[in-house]
């Protein structure tokens, strides 16, 4: 089993100065510039490995279906199958004549306003 991890902190401080430079006509080398150093603490951290076991499955005791039974299950299905397809097309064909219906009227509207508007 997992026990607690063990975590110890150290801390480091470094002191730093700014050292002075003098100016010079070198163009070669870089300005060095040093810049103040902040305190870092450390965390180490000792971890156990997890341990995992594997269960083994066995075979559950089950009685299966009979080849005719699965052969009429499908046919049942098949059945549920065509009857929601021939539904599907009844109504597509209801919305279908429903659209063109508002459709023509839609238009000879149109055209009626157009003729009274510009006397046609």
């Amino acid at each position: 089993m997992p026990t607690k991890s063990q975590t110890k902190v150290t801390q480091t401080a470094v002191k730093t100065s700014t050292p002075k430079t003098t100016r010079r006509r070198r163009s070669a080398k870089a300005k060095v510039t040093t810049t103040p150093k902040t305190v870092v603490a450390k965390v180490t951290q000792t971890v156990t490995p997890k341990v995992t076991t594997k269960t083994m499955i066995e075979k559950p005791n089950v009685e299966l279906i009979t080849l005719k039974m699965y052969r009429e299950d499908v046919n049942k299905r098949w059945q549920i199958h065509l009857y929601e397809i021939q539904e599907l097309n009844k109504d597509l064909k209801k919305g279908y004549d429903l659209v063109v219906k508002h459709g023509s009227q839609l238009v000879n509207y149109a055209r009626e306003s157009y003729k009274k508007q510009f006397n046609v």
